[in-house]
């Protein structure tokens, strides 16, 4: 007797659940593809599929949506096939319908449609666009950006963008970044952008903002690059125009030199081989012949070398990079040989900082003939005043180190020194 429920026997339901078990199945929620548990159906499948005669017989099953990782790939098909996917419903009606809705989603005119920026970031690897933008119109957007970018460093004084400081700017930044170091894979940059934006000394590695930077070039490199640029302008005066990686190299160097770049240091070599291409060190810097002759300068107008910020604060730099290159505590680079020592012994350049006795004495004296007493307060001169405090210190006893011996005493009586001016009325 045969089986009236759906129209089937036994051994035709059978064979319907074969059928049916072949069929593949995509799960919407997590776009994973895989065929029914154990290969079969449940009952109650079963029974669904034995309620739609219709669609069986034609050979059809209306399958779930497909997940978002299926449509990338098929993304990725049609670039490889046509170029772009800039698709039509001409071209795949499905899969147009997908990027309208993407790109609803994320000018957010699709309600319920919801977009991360993990799917942003998977469409734009593939070159997707965004809306219908005319050439024009690219350009009018990237005009703008620049714009906001001259305004960030205005007011920050870079351009190296945060995402908690502007997150639409941050990922133009990071676009910017993606396209210059993956031609070829949708998302262009010409070279009058990236001019653009090394003008406003933007940084293409992007090291603090965890981006991955490009091997870092060695000294022989940048010198055959600095080469290079002599040969098409005729001159090494690198500027951020030019190139802005090679521009920061110069200042790291002349920095170097200066002894005004911590960490960086540069060799008798090095100079020399930037010397041979003739490259400039900057007014700042000047040889040490220069300084010797401002030192002797110096000695003929004011009777010493020992000059302070207040006389020539370029001057007393050099002074004091002189001393710290001659005791090793000088980081930056600054050359002494026994040549140098000898020039500067030969002016009466004294190494210690510290000024002597004598040296003291005679600023006492310039005091006295300026002011008629010796009573120096800090608001005057500070360190004459710390000089008369740690000789009453030492006469009290209660200066440990400084030495005062009679003839000093002697001499400061001469000059009319008070010893306790706490009691002057």
């Amino acid at each position: 007797m045969s089986n009236a429920s759906g129209g089937f026997g036994q051994e035709g339901q059978d064979d319907k659940k074969e059928e049916i078990a072949r069929r593949d199945y995509r799960d919407e929620g997590d776009g994973i593809t895989g065929e029914a548990k154990d290969g079969l159906l449940n009952d109650d499948e079963v029974n669904g599929q034995e309620k739609t005669d219709s669609h069986l017989e034609a050979g059809r099953q209306k399958r779930p949506p497909k997940s978002f990782e299926e449509r990338i790939e098929e993304l990725k098909a049609f670039k490889a096939k046509h170029g772009h996917v800039r698709v039509t419903e001409k071209h795949d009606k499905s899969l147009a319908s997908f990027c309208a809705d993407v790109t609803s989603a994320r000018r957010g005119t699709k309600p319920g449609k919801v977009i991360t920026e993990d799917r942003i970031n998977a469409l734009d690897e593939v070159g997707f666009e965004w809306g219908k933008k005319t050439k024009s119109c690219k350009q009018k957007l990237f005009k703008k950006r620049i714009e906001e970018l001259q305004a960030f460093k205005a007011k920050h004084g870079h351009v190296r963008v945060a995402l908690n400081h502007d997150k639409r700017l941050y990922d133009f930044c990071g676009n910017m970044r993606y396209a210059r170091r993956n031609p070829g894979t949708g998302m262009t940059i010409t070279e009058d952008r990236i001019n653009a934006l090394d003008e406003l000394g933007f940084e293409w590695g992007g090291k603090t903002l965890g981006f991955a930077c490009g091997k870092k070039k060695s000294f022989e490199e940048r010198i055959e690059e600095l080469q290079a640029f002599k040969e098409k302008y005729g001159h090494v005066r690198v500027t951020e125009k030019h190139d802005k990686s090679l521009a920061n190299f110069c200042k790291n160097m002349r920095g170097a030199r200066r002894g005004t770049k911590p960490g960086k240091v540069i060799t008798e070599d090095r100079i020399k081989a930037l010397d041979e291409l003739g490259f400039t060190w900057g007014d700042k810097l000047k040889s040490f012949e220069d300084r010797i002759e401002e030192l002797e300068a110096f000695k003929k107008k004011n009777g010493h070398v020992r000059v302070i910020a207040k006389h020539d604060k370029s001057l007393a730099l050099f002074c004091r990079d002189m001393r710290a290159a001659r005791r090793g505590t000088n980081t930056g680079g600054t050359v002494i040989n026994e040549d140098r020592i000898k020039a500067l012994n030969e002016l009466g350049f004294t190494w210690d900082k510290k000024k002597s006795f004598e040296e003291r004495i005679e600023e006492m004296q310039a005091f006295k003939e300026k002011h008629g007493h010796v009573r120096v307060t800090e608001k005057r001169d500070k360190s004459l005043a710390l000089f008369c405090t740690n000789m009453r210190a030492a006469r009290r006893g209660t200066k440990t180190g400084t030495v005062l011996t009679e003839d000093r005493i002697k001499s400061l009586d001469e000059m009319g020194f008070e010893w306790a001016p706490q009691e002057i009325k």
